[in-house]
C-alpha cells in the first residue's frame, strides 16, 4: 500500500458498516482505510496525547470524487464535567 508493506485488517462493525485498514507493518501507523461503499480514508501527521496516538488530518474521497479534509487542532482526554451536565429531565405524564 503506497510502497509500504503492509498488514491488511478488515474490521466488521455490521454487516453494512465494514472497513478495510492497511497499517504500516514497521510503525503500525494507519496508512489507508477503504468504506465498504468506496469511500478511500487518509489519515496524515499525529499526535500523542496521553499515550494514544490521534491524526492531524483526515482526508476522505468519496467513491463520486468529493473530498472531505478534517484538521484536528487539538485532543482532549478525560475532561471532568459537572454531573448536572448529564442529567436527564424527568417525563412528564399527561
Amino acid at each position: 500500500m503506497d510502497g509500504l508493506p503492509c498488514v491488511k485488517l478488515v474490521v466488521a462493525y455490521l454487516e453494512t458498516m465494514v472497513y478495510t485498514r492497511y497499517y504500516d507493518k514497521a510503525t503500525a501507523r494507519l496508512v489507508k482505510t477503504y468504506a465498504q461503499d468506496g469511500t478511500e480514508i487518509r489519515e496524515e501527521g499525529e499526535t500523542i496525547v496521553n499515550g494514544i496516538r490521534f491524526s492531524r488530518k483526515v482526508i476522505s474521497r468519496s467513491a463520486n470524487g468529493h473530498v472531505t479534509t478534517v484538521h484536528i487542532d487539538r485532543v482532549l482526554l478525560n475532561e471532568n464535567f459537572p454531573a448536572s451536565e448529564f442529567a436527564v429531565p424527568t417525563l412528564q405524564t399527561n
